[in-house]
């Protein structure tokens, strides 16, 4: 609203006769200036404010010019509020005023505020003229409110003119709501787990923070489950709205397909009192329909609901929390599995002895065994039991009485007894058998056996095991059950074939022109193939052997009845790397009646032919291999027909040797003093002593007496050459110092070491290289801003680079000088810095005391802590800032 000035404070401005001298102009502006109430809303609850509480407003000018005279009333209601405090502040601009009207009237609630500038200048701009201090005094009715409007009115501000300042009024508002705290539902027990199909449980349907005011008559609720996992046994009312005596009616419908229940709680009668502040409405019974053993299955109890008043109004909710169902069955307590190891054994002879282990796992503590038994069955035809030994798996936890029973062809007993007590272990506790082992071991014997492609087999199968463990609840010993579907059989086959390999299957040489034979062998060669002859190829890596010779072995011969017993026809192919060889009995008639066929004995191996190579490159610390491939072989009988065979075992040639070594190497530890061929040492520091150690030897074997030159080749320092003599070890070792000339620059940077040997009229060598510098160096030193007032916050960060591949302990310190080189501040921090470079912010402050003009921080770094011994790093770094005079 727009203001005209008042008469009473034109008259003072006339009777004064100040608009005569100051001279004044008015301002054109866009949009008034305004005056008003700040804040404008002022709404309080009686959640969070009570009668007697304050709140404070300002009277705020904004935009104004050319203000000479200011006068406003204020009202309010005095029955809801009073001024406890109160302040005016006239214009800032003004130096002499005239206070016209300052009037505070409680009783009816309107304040009354004229006054007039008498020197200074006039005010432009913005300013809180007042500020007042109210208290509330009257609570608002329930559900309802009190409110009134803070009231600015009569006000005008004149100019040095004497003429009123057009302005717009902004009025406050003052109000007090009654609030209810609207209240929660919530599905109790937030959240529950069974543990079995068939459990039962409760879930309570609960209210809370709900109050009288509210005057609950009605509640609808409604419930979802998932009708899978869940079956509802029964609803119930709770005891809340029964609590102040009302009686209610209480419906509710199940529908088991869709998973929900809906449940109407309402009063017959308006109560005595409604019920506050929490209760439970409804309890809903469910039992647990399914679960799946090991599976956590889940579903929420997603909960709705409304709530009425004794009008039929609606009654807020502030929050309904669902609830979540689960149900995880444990799966049963894991009892102890028996297994044969390996899970099939195939033979190739008769007469073949092998062992297969009955193993036993997932034995846990829980069970407390004491006692364990097992029978294995198997084919007698096929098999003889050679031996059953006893597995360490139980005598590890008790002294053991190991039974075994073979009476019984075809099936084995076995039974292992605690003969005395569980053991203890070193802390005194008992040692309850756990984990996993060997049972015990059969070993068989092959008496049966076809030839290819006949296959004989029997299950290894397991059976009525029995394992005693202490149940602590009855002091019994008890069978703790181990199902069958723990017993896990093994499986035995034969058939005979034979197979033709490489003996050995790996050869490694040691040095080039080393000479080495190996063997084309035949195994698992049954007489009743009636052998007659072989033939086979070998290939090789002709850049590493040559073939020194090929000769029949004597395998076939062994059987012969004719002079000479066999023919062969051998063939090398040098140049791509193939062994060719054909060996065959010469036969004739008459066959003798007791001739006896080629065969092997069970497990041995027979000569077919010899192959001798020689090795033909290699060098030192490098490994070559290449495959001894045997392939295209055929077997025949003595009618000429094929026999078959098992795929060739080939073999594998390695040459491998480490001849003349040198290593040269500084004193740090492996791998930073530069360990290994032609590897880099960490850095030296100016000054610091150097051990070079250079270690000579054979194929891994020392050298004594050998003289190791060392060259240097340095940034420009004249090093020149040395040398030392190895020991019994074959270490020769030569100490110096890093120079520290004037001439830096010759000493800082890389240095690279070359050490040399002679071995047996052959050079080796090694290089070295390391570098010399500041370990840690400081590259800078700034600061946050280049000046600073007295009592601030100077940030000052270094920059610095640890040249070192390892951590190193450091020391930074700082001092600030001001202009007159006074030390202002000072730090020190001991910390540590990686390899890298890295900063590092510190804080101090400037004292009041300190001489303003150009200050200077020097930042230094240290070994340690200087008055502990600790030395710098490297030369200091320094900056400069102003310290200002303020």
């Amino acid at each position: 609203m727009l203001k005209k000035l008042s008469s009473a404070i034109l008259l003072a401005i006339l009777m004064l006769g100040f608009a005569a001298v100051l001279p004044g102009t008015r301002v054109a502006a866009d949009s008034l200036p305004v005056f008003g109430v700040w804040p404008e809303q002022n709404i309080f609850y009686t959640d969070t404010t009570s009668v007697g509480d304050t709140f404070t407003v300002t009277l705020n000018m904004t935009g104004f010019t050319d203000v000479w005279g200011i006068e406003f009333k204020l009202s309010w209601d005095p029955n809801l509020l009073n001024v406890t405090e109160y302040s005016v502040t006239p214009p800032p601009t003004w130096t002499q005023i005239f206070t016209a009207k300052d009037e505070l009237d409680r009783d009816n609630g309107v304040y009354w505020y004229s006054v007039v500038a008498l020197d200074g200048t006039p005010f432009d701009g913005d300013h809180i003229l007042a500020e007042f201090t109210f208290e509330i005094l009257q609570a608002p009715p329930v559900k309802g409110s009190v409110s009134c409007a803070l009231d600015i009115y009569d006000d005008i501000f004149g100019d040095t003119g004497g003429e009123p300042i057009d302005h717009e009024t902004r009025d406050g508002w003052y109000e007090f709501i009654y609030v209810i705290r609207p209240p929660t539902l919530l599905v109790y027990p937030p959240e529950y787990t069974a543990s079995a199909e068939g459990e039962e449980f409760d879930i309570e349907i609960y209210v809370k923070d709900m109050v009288a005011e509210w005057e609950l008559y009605t509640a609808n609720l409604h419930l979802s489950y998932n009708a899978t996992l869940l079956n509802v046994v029964s609803v119930t009312e709770g005891p809340f709205m029964t609590s102040t005596g009302g009686t209610t009616t209480f419906d509710y419908t199940v529908d088991e397909v869709a998973g929900t229940v809906d449940i109407t709680i309402e009063y017959t009668a308006v109560p005595p009192a409604y019920p506050e502040p929490e209760g439970t409405l409804a309890i809903v019974r469910f039992v647990a329909e399914y679960g799946e053993e090991g599976v956590l299955l889940s579903c929420p109890l997603d909960l709705e609901a409304e709530l009425y008043d004794v009008n039929g109004l609606p009654i807020d909710i502030s929050a309904i929390y669902d609830g979540t169902y689960e149900i995880y069955v444990p799966p049963p307590i894991p009892k102890p599995i028996f297994r044969v190891i390996p899970d099939v054994y195939e033979a190739r002879e008769v007469g073949e002895v092998f062992t297969v282990e009955i193993h036993i796992e997932q034995v846990l503590t829980h069970w407390n065994i004491t006692d364990a038994s097992i029978y294995m069955t198997y084919d007698p035809s096929l098999l003889s039991v050679v031996d059953v030994t006893e597995g360490d798996f139980f005598s590890q936890f008790f002294d053991t009485i190991f039974t075994v029973d073979t009476s019984t062809p075809g099936e084995i007993y076995i039974s292992i007894e605690n003969a005395t007590a569980w053991k203890l272990d070193l802390e005194g506790n008992l040692m309850i058998p756990e984990g996993e082992g060997s049972f015990a071991f059969i070993t068989f014997e092959a008496i049966t056996g076809e030839l290819y492609p006949t296959e004989l087999s029997c299950p290894l199968d397991l059976h009525d095991a029995i394992v005693l463990g202490f149940n602590e609840e009855s002091g019994q010993f008890e069978d703790i059950g181990v199902p069958d579907l723990n017993l896990i059989d093994g499986l035995y086959k034969i058939t005979c074939i034979p197979v033709l390999a490489v003996s050995p299957e790996v050869y490694e040489a040691k040095s080039v022109g080393e000479v080495f034979t190996i063997n084309v062998v035949i195994r698992h060669l049954d007489e009743r193939w009636q052998l007659w002859g072989a033939e086979f190829k070998l290939a090789y890596d002709t850049e590493l052997l040559d073939v020194v010779d090929v000769e029949e072995g004597p395998f076939l011969a062994s059987f012969g009845y004719r002079d000479p017993p066999t023919f062969n026809v051998i063939s090398v192919d040098e140049e791509a790397g193939i062994v060719h060889v054909t060996v065959l009995l010469i036969d004739g008639a008459p066959i003798p009646p007791d001739l006896v066929y080629p065969h092997t004995e069970v497990g041995e191996e027979g000569v077919i032919a010899s192959i001798t190579f020689i090795a033909t490159k290699g060098e030192p610390a490098v490994e070559y291999s290449c495959p001894l491939d045997l392939y295209d072989v055929v077997l025949g009988d003595i009618n000429g027909e094929p026999i078959p065979s098992e795929d060739p075992i080939d073999g594998l040639y390695k040459i491998f040797f480490i001849g003349r070594q040198i290593d040269v190497y500084t004193q740090y530890p492996s791998p930073y003093g530069g360990q290994g061929p032609n590897n880099p040492s960490d850095p030296f520091a100016p000054q610091d002593l150097v051990c070079l150690t250079a270690h000579v030897t054979y194929n891994e074997w020392p050298v004594e007496g050998k003289i190791v030159t060392f060259i240097f080749e340095t940034p420009g320092y004249p090093m020149g050459t040395a040398t030392a003599v190895t020991d019994e070890n074959g270490y020769a070792t030569f100490c110096f110092r890093i120079p520290w000339p004037y001439d830096k620059e010759s000493v800082l940077g890389i240095w690279k070491v070359t050490a040399s040997v002679d071995i047996a009229q052959e050079t080796v060598n090694d290089t070295l290289t390391f570098r010399v510098g500041y370990i840690v160096e400081l590259k800078s030193v700034t600061t946050d801003k280049d000046s600073y007032a007295h009592g601030e916050t100077v940030e000052i960060t270094i920059e610095a680079e640890n040249i070192a591949s390892t951590t190193r302990r450091v020391v930074f310190s700082i001092q600030v000088f001001d202009e007159l080189d006074v030390p202002v501040a000072s730090l020190s921090v001991e910390t540590f810095i990686d390899p890298g470079t890295h900063t590092y912010t510190f804080s101090v402050v400037i004292p009041n005391w300190a001489y303003a003009g150009l200050a200077t921080a020097v930042a230094n770094a240290f070994t340690d802590w200087p008055e502990e011994g600790g030395v710098a790093y490297c030369p200091s770094v320094s900056t400069q800032f102003h310290i200002l005079a303020e």
